[in-house]
């Protein structure tokens, strides 16, 4: 079973900033490509690639991997019905997706974090009821930012309970509000 854990990042003041400029070149990123996107009727991660990564790199900065992640969250933006009606906008403080290339962890209370400044070690703070083993970590990570507060959203493979097979009735729910 896959869950989601939220944990807490804990970056100085010049990580911080280092992290928000991040965060909103991305996020500019994001925004040309969905209204060019949009504009063409493309929506294909492949053709999007093709059509935007050289631009990107070149007028926005970022790493070759954080453009591809860019382009990639914009096509993944339109996928589904009804999701094609207008373009998408993205704020400057949208998720960045975050991806094993990009981010690593080098303990269980450390992350090694892309930015466009070169790579920062920051510290993690990870809540007691969320023990995170690294070889369970899967896929990506999103990163976000709460009340002037980074978290990262970090997918972890974990192990499903054992099924609680009644005896008896339990109970039953009839609906009403006030249970007598």
């Amino acid at each position: 079973m896959l869950l989601t854990i939220k944990a807490k990042l804990n970056p100085t003041d010049e990580q911080q900033q280092a992290l928000l400029a991040t965060m909103e070149r991305f996020n500019e990123a994001c925004n040309y490509v969905s209204s060019i996107s949009y504009q063409e009727q493309t929506f294909g991660k492949r053709t999007l690639q093709k059509q935007h990564y050289r631009y990107i790199r070149d007028n926005y900065g970022l790493s070759a991997q954080l453009a591809v992640r860019a382009i990639a969250k914009v096509s993944e933006s339109y996928r589904g019905k009804g999701h094609r009606q207008e373009p998408h906008t993205f704020k400057p403080h949208s998720a960045v997706v975050y991806d094993q290339r990009i981010l690593s962890f080098k303990s269980l209370d450390s992350v090694s974090i892309l930015t466009l400044e070169g790579r920062k070690l920051i510290p993690l703070s990870i809540g007691a009821y969320a023990q995170l083993e690294q070889r369970r970590v899967r896929g990506q990570a999103d990163l976000i930012f709460q009340k002037g507060t980074f978290y990262l959203c970090v997918v972890v493979e974990a192990e499903e309970d054992t099924p609680y097979n009644a005896e008896g009735c339990l109970g039953v729910d009839l609906g009403l509000v006030n249970i007598a």
